[in-house]
């Protein structure tokens, strides 16, 4: 027996592949960067919401890949396999050949393999059969086996019969008695009697021979059992190599043929199944595998006409040259692979008729039509025969070798019917339904769902008619033209605009923009909110409030008619979010990566996101699981954030020569600073670092010039007059900077000042941090409670017109914006209540925090309230210090916590008021 280093591969695009498909940089690569995120998203998509009920192989191989991949990878070759499509074919043969493989084991094999030693060991238990990376072969190919087994059997007294073909089977009293047979060679008859028999025989030629005492039903289901058929072209080769003369090393033992150009399915090269498969080492030595039925008319083709047409397809494929070719051979073979199709759902008929007879054993692939492969097929044999040595007759255990019983369920054939046992894992399914068992099979929870949906559709389409501009405030036109110079790096992070870009590729309507940003943000709020009432259950009444409130709120319209990434950062965090409830009450391996995924959007679409790493930390520190998985989960996203940040810090090292995350945190803080430094008197503010001095000088000549002529409105009331006014110090120091250049592009000039202006900052800070509490701490904080609507509050800003930049991009023919409101100045009525609303939603949340503390409403060994309340806690705190210290405080930065706030307070408020109720 040798040691044969397995590799199996791919050859897919002309290129080649890992087997089965792994997430590596060589695949990643391959496979582009816009490929590879469509596949990890459908991956994790179809994590969150799996198909249900598996039924077929479709269903199977998309619950484990996700659904690009399956079209990429899958669904071609499958039909070129089988010959029909995989949504026709039982997931049974899913859970027969790939039951242990998905993308998260590829990913976690691949890992492993990166600190496994190499060796000769070959005990791999644990490890998938797809993902095993050597075995044992015999020197001169499995022929050899049976080749010793027979003269085993002949020298210890046995004797063989061989080109026997089965005519006619008789059976007695529930036993098989004998059995008659034609020698296919000779002709002559023969008639056999033994204690046991053991079939191997396809099992459709099985009940074919035990005649009319079968009952009908299962001769109809035998008859209907169906086959693939194969044929395999050897050739022979002095090299493999391309059209170029390139010679080819390949290493390969099999490589599956995904090219869906050519006909044939996979190819063998036998020269690495060792060195006893070949009688000259230099030449090359292929097997051509082609899956058929022999009433194809492949199958009919002479033998000369099927050898052209392989080496025609080698060549096609680039692996070999005609002239290389040095001979070849065709053979074909019937009924190779029992199909999970044809009357395959039905074979429990034939199982249970078979099994009936106690000295009769099917084993091997055909014998069972089951998709064994060799190692499963011998076991079967092996346990046949231990099973009649300690007289067992049950042949389950037969049956279970290389059975998923996390996947199958236990079926017990009785007459009057079927009697169906679920698997433990399968009765923990219908105990704990999934969330989208919980909105889809709950017919409450179905009705609301497609109600809010149908009610998302018609609000938008009202809407649209009284505001049929899309809405416009500064960020907006930043984004755009970040989309339109398809930026790496801008003031904001540039997600949205990417998001805006690929929108383009297929329309430049601004009312599908917004309708998309519309549906993600409401569709994301009633994920979140379905996975509280899941967890939560609360009242009737709070639970109305909740759903009326979120499919009746106006606010997210206008959101989403924004031009910004606020609708998509808020739905993304309520996303984000919800995969934390999650993770607490419901902990699964491949949540980390929804997860990560979902924190790492977060963090390239707002900055604001900058704190939801350390509440990611706590929740997977408080959740019940291992601490390996604790400790994965949280270095994975740490270490996506960690990759985000670097590569935007790159970035702007490369547009702007300086090493920094985002430009606009330091203009922010020198921002927040000044509203501070303009409280402070002239003889108390002292020297200055000099490689402060020429902003500072700047500084205080405005400050000076404010301490005569009173504080303005803008310097009083905004709190960004120093980020944009040209009035202002900051901007003003800028344009002296590059007054005699006019070359360097805005952006990089208001990048590079970033750095300087946020050491500036946290230098005065610092140095007057009292002043900087009373006078930018304390008046945020006030905002905090009651945030103003900003540009919320208004259509366009008031203005009649948009930039020629939004034209240009979506496409009107006009600049001027068109709405059925006479004053475009006035505000708008729907908005201006939310921000009462959100100091509701805050006291909410306080006051029901505080008051379950203090009556004790809720204990640490309650698992999963507690985790919940350090989670929103968490959440409100952070944000809480984060928008009074570094962020302009105003309503749609505060809609995400606000959603939060309410639906936590609402439910928190109802459990006090029960609790006083119950005492």
């Amino acid at each position: 027996m040798l040691i044969i280093r397995r590799l199996t591969r791919i050859y897919f695009l002309r290129k080649f592949f890992a087997y089965p498909i792994q997430l590596s940089l060589d695949t990643l690569q391959t496979l582009g960067g816009i490929r590879t995120i469509r596949i990890l998203i459908s991956f994790l998509w179809t994590r969150l919401f799996p198909r249900t009920p598996e039924t077929s192989l479709e269903d199977f191989i998309i619950n484990k890949f996700g659904r690009q991949l399956y079209l990429l990878f899958f669904k071609d070759y499958t039909e070129k396999v089988w010959g029909m499509a995989p949504s026709q074919i039982s997931a049974d043969w899913g859970a027969q050949r790939i039951k242990g493989v998905s993308l998260s084991k590829a990913i976690a094999g691949a890992v492993k393999s990166l600190r496994k030693k190499k060796g000769d060991d070959i005990h791999q238990k644990g490890t998938e059969t797809s993902l095993i990376e050597q075995f044992l072969y015999p020197k001169y190919g499995p022929g050899s086996f049976w080749e010793e087994v027979a003269r085993q059997v002949q020298e210890m007294g046995g004797k063989l019969y061989l080109h026997q073909d089965v005519q006619h089977i008789y059976t007695h009293e529930g036993r098989i008695h004998s059995v008659n047979t034609i020698n296919s060679e000779t002709g002559q008859t023969g008639a056999w009697e033994g204690d046991y028999f053991f079939s191997t025989m396809p099992v459709q030629e099985l009940i074919a021979g035990m005649g009319a005492a079968v009952p009908a039903k299962v001769q109809e289901v035998a008859v209907g059992l169906q086959y693939r058929d194969f044929i395999n072209v050897g050739i022979l080769l002095k090299q493999m190599s391309t059209k170029d003369g390139k010679k080819l090393e390949l290493k390969d033992n099999w490589i599956y043929i995904q090219q869906r150009d050519v006909k044939v399915g996979r190819l063998m090269i036998y020269n690495n199944w060792g060195g006893g498969m070949t009688s000259h080492p230099n030449t090359t030595w292929i097997g051509m595998e082609y899956f058929c039925n022999k009433t194809d008319a492949f199958w009919a083709d002479s033998d000369e006409a099927i050898q052209r047409f392989a080496i025609r397809e080698l060549q096609q494929m680039d692996l070999a040259q005609p002239e290389d070719v040095l001979d070849s051979t065709v053979r074909r073979m019937e009924k190779t692979y029992p199909a999970y199709f044809g009357t395959y759902n039905e074979f429990n008929h034939i199982r249970a008729y078979t099994d009936s007879f106690e000295n009769l054993f099917l084993i091997g692939r055909n014998g069972m039509h089951k998709y064994n492969n060799a190692d499963h097929s011998m076991l079967t044999a092996m346990v046949a025969v231990d099973n009649i040595a300690a007289g067992i007759t049950s042949k389950a255990d037969l049956w279970a070798i290389n059975t998923e019983q996390e996947y199958h369920e236990e079926k017990t054939t009785v007459e009057a019917g079927t009697v169906t046992t679920l698997t433990p894992s399968a009765k923990f399914r219908v105990k704990h339904p999934f969330l989208v068992d919980y909105l889809w099979n709950n017919r409450r929870n179905r009705a609301w769902w497609l109600t809010g949906i149908a009610i998302f559709i018609l609000q938008f389409i009202l809407f649209k008619f009284r505001y049929p501009f899309a809405n416009y405030m500064p960020d907006s036109y930043s984004y755009l033209e970040a989309a339109s110079n398809n930026s790496d790096v801008n003031m904001w992070p540039v997600a949205y605009s990417k998001f805006l870009r690929l929108i383009s590729v297929f329309t430049h309507s601004d009312k599908i923009v917004v309708g998309l940003q519309y549906l993600f943000l409401q569709c994301s709020s009633l994920v979140f909110l379905f996975s509280l009432l899941y967890w939560l259950k609360p009242g009737k009444g709070v639970k109305t409030i909740l759903l009326l409130f979120f499919l009746l709120n106006p606010l997210p319209l206008y959101i989403a008619n924004y031009i910004s990434a606020d609708a998509l950062f808020i739905g993304l965090s309520l996303l984000w979010l919800t995969s934390l409830v999650w993770i607490i009450y419901k902990p699964r391996p491949w949540l980390i990566f929804a997860h990560a995924a979902l924190l790492l959007a977060c963090f390239t679409v707002r900055y604001n996101s900058i704190y939801y790493p350390f509440i990611s930390i706590l929740v997977f520190v408080l959740s019940r699981q291992s601490w390996k998985i604790k400790l994965g989960g949280i270095a994975l996203s740490i270490a996506l954030v960690s990759l985000s940040f670097i590569y935007t810090s790159q970035k702007m090292k490369e547009t702007t020569g300086q090493w920094q995350f985002s430009a606009f945190g330091g203009w922010q803080l020198a921002n927040n600073a000044l509203y501070m430094y303009e409280h402070i008197p002239a003889a108390e503010r002292g020297p200055i670092p000099t490689r402060f001095a020429g902003l500072e000088s700047m500084v205080r000549q405005h400050m000076d010039t404010l301490g005569k002529v009173k504080f303005t409105h803008d310097d009083s009331v905004n709190s960004y007059f120093y980020l944009w006014s040209g009035r202002g110090p900051l901007i003003q120091y800028l344009d002296r900077q590059y007054k005699k250049d006019s070359t360097t592009p805005y952006f990089k000039r208001w990048a590079s000042d970033g750095p300087l202006y946020g050491s500036y900052a946290l230098y005065l800070i610092r140095k007057f941090p009292l002043q900087f509490a009373e006078d930018f701490m304390l008046p945020n904080s006030v905002k905090f409670a009651i945030p103003p609507t900003e540009f919320l509050g208004q259509y366009n800003m008031g203005g009649d017109s948009v930039r020629n930049l939004a034209k240009v991009w979506f496409n009107y023919k006009t600049r001027k914006v068109q709405d059925h409101k006479k004053n475009k100045q006035d505000g708008i009525p729907a908005v201006e209540w939310f921000p009462v609303f959100s100091t509701i939603a805050n006291l909410l949340l306080v006051m029901g925090i505080i008051g379950i503390v203090i009556l004790v409403a809720v204990r640490w060994k309650e698992y999963g309230l507690p985790q919940l309340l350090a989670l929103v806690g968490a959440l409100w705190l952070l944000n809480s210090v984060f928008s009074i210290f570094a962020s302009p405080v105003v309503l749609r930065y505060q809609v995400f916590p606000l959603f939060v706030a309410f639906c936590v307070g609402s439910y928190l408020i109802e459990r006090i008021y029960r609790l006083a109720i119950q005492e």
